[in-house]
């Protein structure tokens, strides 16, 4: 799942998500993205910002800075 992947990049590189923007209740049954959406993509090889990217891109999410927090938000 999403928050997974998020945690284990958390653990790895030490760094910060926001996905406040993930949590309203009943996303998952709109069809919106939740922390329990399924990531399938694999990413090696790549830099934190571009393998972050991808992973983003599978779910139609985007990341922004905010301080040293990376945001996680719908794409809009």
């Amino acid at each position: 799942p999403l928050g997974d992947v998020l945690q284990f990049l958390t653990d790895l590189h030490m760094t910060q998500f926001d996905t406040s923007g993930l949590s309203d209740t009943g996303a998952a049954e709109e069809g919106r993205v939740t922390l329990e959406t399924p990531i399938t993509t694999q990413v090696q090889g790549l830099s934190f910002r571009d393998g972050l990217g991808v992973l983003l891109e599978q779910v139609e999410l985007q990341a922004s800075l905010r301080k040293s927090t990376i945001v996680i938000s719908p794409r809009h």
